[in-house]
């Protein structure tokens, strides 16, 4: 399920079945997504645990999900700046800022993810 092929009209990498779809889980605002990769795969925990702490410790501090803290899970198969990754960033992007009352927001972003933010701030610089 790694591999897949590219749709001519969208540019997005599909699973060569058909029967297959593939996508990160948006579930408790996208937190469950980043909190354990590969979550039923007996790894050690300091492998599975991508952003668990760091959720654990922004919760201890107040943060609430949904409210004040959220995640961006996508599927890291595709090209940073094809819509089916921008758009929705941009929607968790503004989400995240209506709910803080039209505040500054903070983006943490870890490996890639400062690769898909650095592409997000080149497409939409006026954001």
């Amino acid at each position: 399920y790694m591999k897949g092929k590219i749709d001519p009209n969208s540019l997005e990498i599909i699973p060569f079945e058909d029967n297959v779809k593939i996508f990160a889980t948006d579930k408790d605002f996208g937190l469950h997504a980043i909190d354990y990769l590969v979550p039923d795969i007996p790894l050690p925990h300091d492998v599975r645990a991508y952003f668990h702490d760091l959720i654990e410790m922004f919760q201890m501090n107040g943060y609430k999900p949904g409210i004040s803290l959220w995640g961006y899970p996508y599927d890291w198969r595709q090209d940073f700046s094809l819509p089916c990754i921008m758009n929705p960033l941009r929607a968790r992007i503004y989400q995240a800022f209506r709910s803080c009352g039209m505040k500054k927001i903070n983006i943490i972003s870890h490996s890639q993810g400062g690769l898909v933010m650095r592409t997000f701030i080149s497409l939409f610089p006026d954001d």
